[in-house]
This record gives C-alpha cells, structure tokens and sequence, in this order.
C-alpha cells in the first residue's frame, strides 16, 4: 500500500500561537466585519489560557417528526448551535488592583457583542487583513467568575449565544 500523494501546498497548523481570538462590541455587517470595527475591539490571544477556551460550532438542534406515509425515518436540521467559553489570566499592578489591561476591567459589565476566531496564522508575527477568514459568534459577555482552581488570578467567562452566527464570515476593508 502507498501512501496518498498530497494534492495541495498548505500546511497543517497547530493552534499554538495560530489562533486569535477578539471581542467586539459592535459590527455593521457580523458576516464581514472592517477591519476598523476589528481594530477597536480586544485581542483577547494573549490572555485567554491555552487549554480553557471553547469558541465554535456545536451539533445543530434536529426534528425527527416525519409523516405516517413516509417509509424511513429522517432528521432535519432546525437551529444551528454554537458555544463561547474561556478562561482569561487577570492582570494586576504591583499594589494587588486590577490593571487597566486586566481583561475584567477592558470588557466590562455584560456587553452584547461578537467573539472573533481566526484560525491558521501566527498572532504574533501577522496582522488580520481583508479577505481573511474569521468565524463570528454573537452574544452577550456573562459576567466573569473566579476560576475555581486559580480563584483571583483567572476567570472564567461565558457567551449567551444571541442567535448571531457567521462560521465562513471574511474581514473587509
């Protein structure tokens, strides 16, 4: 048996330092947001701990009813389903309050807004452009809680969906 001959040039990624994610709190158009609405919200890559984030699609809600003059059962698929939760670092000054950049302070108190996750380039290194692609979430910001293992020094935080999803969204100019 051989092995398959790859068909394409592209990488594999890992999600080592190729995923940003972004809040923000207002898009004209969730489905391309501008790269100015993109600007003025929060880069939440670095401070979104590795191994505690869950930003994505989830199984879409189905209905099985099906007429009696139907001879197979079938699903259809009735609502798409998505989930935003994370756990940040917290940020604080050398007097023990919480820093201007410390993400509880940024976000602030349960704004409606969109997660943005862009997936397959280095946070680091690059910029978002037009023409990237991005996955956009909405919902409103759940007010965060200390983590229970770190307790003051991470929190956790949750998106109430609010039925604004655009997994194949691209950022205009």
């Amino acid at each position: 048996m051989t092995s398959p001959t790859p068909t394409t040039t592209s990488q594999h990624t890992l999600v080592n330092g190729n995923r940003r994610i972004v809040w923000v709190e207002t898009l004209a158009d969730p489905a391309h947001p501008k790269l100015s609405e993109i600007a003025a919200g929060k880069d939440l890559s670095c401070d979104i701990v590795k191994g505690n984030v869950d930003v994505g699609m989830q199984e879409s809600d189905t209905n099985d009813e099906s007429p009696l003059c139907q001879t197979a059962n079938g699903k259809s698929i009735t609502a798409a389903n998505y989930q935003a939760t994370f756990t940040t670092f917290r940020l604080y000054t050398p007097e023990g309050l919480p820093a201007e950049d410390d993400p509880v302070v940024l976000l602030g108190d349960q704004p409606h807004g969109y997660i943005l996750d862009f997936q397959g380039k280095p946070v680091l290194t690059s910029s978002v452009k037009a023409g990237d692609p991005v996955a956009v979430y909405g919902g409103q910001l759940d007010y965060p809680r200390p983590n229970a293992a770190e307790g003051k020094f991470k929190s956790d935080w949750t998106v109430v969906p609010s039925g604004e999803v655009f997994p194949n969204a691209t950022v205009a100019a």
